[in-house]
């Protein structure tokens, strides 16, 4: 647990060995990620190509991130960031020399934080999950107590999708919160998106709303919205492991790939038994095109149709 702009010991150290299990590391700001080394900062910010960064983000050491973020205003000029403001947090607390402004008030300095290759860098692109937790939120902030049930977990694996959806979906319409509209539609539009791909309520929107207190499933059978498809390692002497993709249902599947760390294609696979729209069954032999065992390690599957390009990870171990 770490938090590049204060020491997270004064925040979770009294929840070591009540609450928190065995084996969670609590870094003072980024002593656990190695320090900071430079990484490549890109536009919309323009006082700096480059920024101090924590090091193990920045060279791919750790690839996954989770973004802990609560519902709550803050200060800048749409008065919420969230999720991309947490980011602020795996760079240095501030902009560079010579950048006047506070960076928790610059939306182009958060949103080149959020496009940095430290963030969405990697081959694989690195995973991000972000999480607001507006169960308990406030209209107001930064600082305060949260006065708002809502209800509600937002999450995702976009940022500026999570929090452009958390202001105007719920600070928004079930908060009566006010933000300056012009800043918020820039959640999407600085990266390269318009609001109406966002709209949940819109046929092609990126977001989909599950009904409070239900939990967020795939349909599956003929027919359905969605069908599994199961990619297993089977090989002598090795672990079995299943990884498992969402995919329109009906939509005919064109290529299975698993590729290397370093995106390199390794293996091509061809179907096994299927079950109409409900699963479709890929058998992985842990080895490459030429008939050589893979080395242990991580591996990225693929499963690309007509309109549609899905992936998920499978671990091969010795």
């Amino acid at each position: 647990l770490y938090d590049g702009q204060s020491n997270p010991t004064n925040l979770y150290g009294s929840f070591v060995g009540n609450g928190l299990p065995a084996g969670i590391g609590i870094g003072d700001r980024v002593s656990l990620l190695g320090g900071r080394q430079s990484a490549s900062f890109p536009p919309p910010y323009t006082a700096c190509t480059a920024a101090q960064c924590a090091k193990h983000i920045a060279d791919g050491t750790i690839d996954i991130l989770v973004n802990f973020a609560i519902n709550k205003g803050h200060e800048n000029p749409s008065g919420a960031t969230l999720t991309m403001k947490n980011h602020l947090g795996t760079f240095v607390p501030h902009p560079p020399s010579g950048a006047a402004s506070d960076p928790h008030a610059d939306l182009d300095y958060i949103f080149s934080v959020n496009k940095s290759d430290a963030i969405v860098g990697g081959t694989p692109p690195r995973q991000r999950l972000c999480i607001i937790d507006s169960l308990w939120a406030m209209v107001h902030g930064p600082q305060g107590a949260p006065n708002k049930n809502t209800y509600r977990l937002i999450m995702g694996t976009f940022a500026p999708a999570v929090d452009y959806y958390t202001v105007k979906r719920i600070r928004e319409e079930e908060m009566g919160g006010t933000h300056g509209d012009e800043h918020v539609a820039r959640y999407l539009t600085a990266f390269g998106y318009s609001e109406s791909d966002a709209d949940d309520r819109a046929p092609r929107g990126f977001i989909t709303v599950t009904p409070t207190g239900t939990i967020a499933r795939h349909n599956r059978g003929p027919g359905s919205a969605g069908s599994r498809i199961s990619v297993t390692l089977r090989a002598p002497g090795r672990q079995v492991r299943s990884a498992w993709v969402s995919f329109p249902a009906r939509e005919r599947i064109e290529s299975v790939s698993i590729a290397d760390v370093r995106g390199r294609t390794v293996r091509r696979l061809k179907a096994g038994r299927t079950g109409g729209d409900e699963l479709v069954r890929f058998v992985w032999d842990g080895r490459d095109s030429r008939g050589r065992a893979v080395g242990a390690g991580t591996y990225l599957v693929t499963v690309r149709g007509a309109t549609t390009q899905k992936a998920a990870r499978i671990r091969v171990h010795s």
